[in-house]
């Protein structure tokens, strides 16, 4: 496959709005324009319409996000709260003030969703705009006909609102490409106190389109048997408008699936996917007629999304390796996964177990994005022909960091 810039090269000569008014010739000016960071070129858009037209160019946008690619992170100081975009040098290229601390982060081409401690605050950030949009408050229990009746049916009456404990997960953004529409998914649970114990869990699940006049929550039925999400940082995505989670097995009782089951959200039809997706362990594990063998206190699964793909990341600190298993086929009833790498990890990574390393990227060079674990905060590269790692930079005040997946130059590109 040819590089980014001779892909860009074919097609800006046929745009005869992309000139250069004879200054340099095309190809120079191209490829000069391509080494340069996403803010310089915002600011060079002034000093000629040849040069605007040029980075405004889709293909040229598409080219200049595979040379520069760029995390984006919660940076943290005692008097703000930033969302950043870095690139690998380090050099911040945008900063987005946000009200609030937050804790949680994901992100759907131009835009981040950003969610405060408690959950219940969200923020939608646009990278290229740098609008900040405050996200309504959720649906409350007693507007929610489905916590009532639930609880009714549970406890023969409903609860008053002081004997409940809600806990809301961190808002899940989405993008739906045959529609071009923003969703947010928000999941919520809510525990009777009445008698001094926490039981009778209820939970749901609302929905939000992001749109120009705001918008309002939905609320949307759980699948039964409950497909509960687990809520925390590194089991939640959203891959071409459908949302996975890894499921309950750690919250519901009536869950028979293996540790890595992925349940899914369809963002177009609001609806959950009636199958559990099996995850690469379990389904290797069936196929040799053996029982997986899992043990949280030395192993940690998580789920992200790298270059278009759905990966699950297996944690062993008992070795100190990761492998990554990517997904290769959808369908549901097949679950097939290939292992693409399998890296060896950094001395005592053990000291991480609950909280390894996290796959970003695949560079193109092949080399692997690495966020380092939380005790280190580093932002690393694996080399997976050579086996060994490389810092790049540190991130010591980086709360949580996710790669970024749109562009600077142009609004909505779609990689």
């Amino acid at each position: 496959m040819p590089p980014p810039s001779a892909l860009t090269r074919q097609n800006k000569t046929a745009d005869p709005s992309i000139a250069n008014d004879g200054v340099l010739p095309t190809d120079v000016l191209h490829d000069v324009l391509l080494c340069l960071p996403a803010n310089v070129l915002c600011r060079l858009r002034l000093v000629c319409q040849s040069w605007r037209s040029l980075t405004l160019d889709p293909s040229f946008a598409l080219a200049h996000a595979s040379c520069h690619p760029l995390v984006v992170g919660i940076h943290l100081s005692q008097n703000c709260c930033e969302v950043q975009l870095v690139d690998l040098s380090g050099n911040v290229i945008r900063r987005l003030p946000v009200a609030q601390p937050v804790y949680d982060l994901n992100a759907q081409l131009d835009l981040i969703c950003v969610s405060a401690v408690n959950g219940c605050l969200s923020y939608i950030l646009n990278s290229v705009t740098g609008k900040v949009t405050t996200l309504p408050d959720g649906i409350s229990f007693s507007d929610s006909a489905c916590c009532v009746a639930s609880f009714q049916s549970i406890l023969g009456k409903v609860p008053d609102n002081y004997d409940l404990i809600r806990s809301t997960s961190p808002s899940l953004l989405g993008h739906v490409p045959s529609t071009g529409e923003y969703k947010v998914l928000q999941t919520n649970s809510y525990c009777d106190t009445h008698n001094g114990e926490r039981d009778n869990f209820i939970r749901t699940c609302n929905v939000l389109t992001l749109s120009g006049c705001g918008g309002r929550w939905r609320a949307r039925q759980l699948p039964h048997p409950v497909q509960t999400p687990i809520i925390g940082r590194n089991n939640k995505v959203v891959l071409d408008g459908v949302a996975y989670f890894f499921v309950g097995q750690f919250y519901d009782d009536n869950f028979n699936g293996d540790l890595d089951s992925i349940g899914s959200f369809d963002m177009v039809t609001e609806q959950w996917r009636p199958m559990v997706l099996r995850g690469p362990l379990s389904s290797h594990v069936s196929i040799a007629n053996k029982k997986l063998k899992f043990n949280p206190r030395r192993e940690n699964l998580q789920l992200v999304v790298m270059n278009g793909c759905l990966v699950i990341v297996h944690h062993m600190s008992r070795d100190c390796s990761m492998d990554l298993w990517f997904l290769v086929d959808m369908d549901v009833h097949k679950g097939l996964w290939t292992k693409r790498y399998s890296m060896r990890c950094q001395p005592r990574c053990e000291l991480h177990a609950y909280r390894p390393p996290c796959p970003l990227h695949v560079l193109n060079d092949g080399r692997i994005l690495v966020w380092g674990a939380e005790q280190e905060r580093v932002l690393k590269v694996y080399d997976p022909r050579t086996s060994l790692w490389a810092n790049l930079y540190s991130m010591e005040r980086y709360g949580f960091v996710r790669m970024h997946i749109g562009s600077l130059l142009c609004s909505g590109l779609q990689r």
